[in-house]
């Protein structure tokens, strides 16, 4: 499979999108947490927006050479993409929250969540031109300063 970074750095920014969705999701079921929650949510947000400003930063040779896409189908595939593959981006995981969940299992969850997407995105570098992969490189330092915040708020919460 060969994919173009452009792509990836869609299906990135839509994962992104997502896991902020859960984030806004767990902090209406967890009040007392709110703050630590809408935090993790922005910072979802921010990333977004980073890999947003790595796409705009492509060279012509690194943009995808897509065929026309005359039924505008695909956005829908990198969004199906987006929703299955990434660890802390599948709505399936914030379609699963409760609020029977403690806040530390919440947080637990996100890491090994962030944990799943940084496998994913190591194996979309094997997928992406040898000129590209410094971007894959920077979307996983960027998923591992997040995992480094998730477990400083697990301490910080700790019972």
């Amino acid at each position: 499979m060969r994919l173009s970074i452009e792509a990836v750095l869609e299906i990135a920014q839509k994962i992104e999108r997502n896991e902020a969705i859960y984030y806004e999701k767990a902090a209406g079921l967890f009040p007392a947490f709110e703050a630590e929650l809408v935090s993790l949510k922005k910072m979802e947000e921010v990333h977004e927006e980073i890999f947003l400003k790595m796409q705009d930063q492509l060279e012509e040779e690194q943009l995808s050479k897509l065929a026309p896409d005359p039924f505008g189908e695909l956005d829908s595939y990198l969004q199906v993409f987006a929703d299955t593959s990434g660890g802390e981006g599948r709505p399936a995981e914030f379609n699963r929250l409760t609020g029977s969940e403690s806040f530390q299992e919440v947080l637990k969850r996100s890491i090994e969540l962030e944990n799943e997407s940084i496998k994913f995105y190591k194996m979309l570098e094997k997928a992406v031109p040898e000129n590209s992969r410094h971007f894959i490189e920077t979307i996983v330092v960027e998923e591992q300063k997040h995992i480094a915040s998730l477990k400083l708020i697990l301490v910080k919460n700790a019972g």
